[in-house]
């Protein structure tokens, strides 16, 4: 009998259920993806808590790998692109709508997310009562 794939909560609040991703023809990754996969729905739940609890400040998926260093980089990253995939995440855009990047631990730069719906910068001014024209 096939597993039941786990459950992927979208940013719209609809189900759907798909597997982690994997590397197409390579026995590795999928074999990988498929050892992940029961625990991937609480891990992923977790990192987006974390970023939830970041609030507006946002976090670098750099920082997450730090903070869940008992998991590899490789179970973090994906969890990352499966909340931005899902609406979940966004990046922090600055004033003029451009990702908001922070250095990492070996000095690159990598963009900083937040949890929530996307918005314009705009979108700040108005919600803030600041009246642009």
């Amino acid at each position: 009998m096939a597993k039941e794939r786990p459950l992927l909560v979208t940013g719209q609040g609809k189900l759907r259920r798909e597997y982690p991703k994997y590397q197409r023809g390579s026995a590795t990754s999928k074999a990988a993806a498929e050892s992940v996969a029961e625990k991937a729905p609480t891990i992923r739940e977790s990192v987006y808590q974390n970023i939830y609890a970041w609030g507006s400040i946002g976090v670098t998926t750099d920082a997450l790998i730090g903070i869940f260093h008992s998991y590899s980089p490789s179970t973090i990253r994906p969890r990352v692109i499966e909340l931005h995939q899902a609406d979940r995440i966004h990046p922090l855009l600055d004033a003029f709508g451009k990702p908001v990047t922070r250095p990492t631990r070996t000095g690159c730069q990598a963009v900083v997310y937040v949890a929530g719906p996307a918005t314009k910068p705009m979108d700040c001014l108005f919600d803030m009562g600041v009246d642009d024209g």
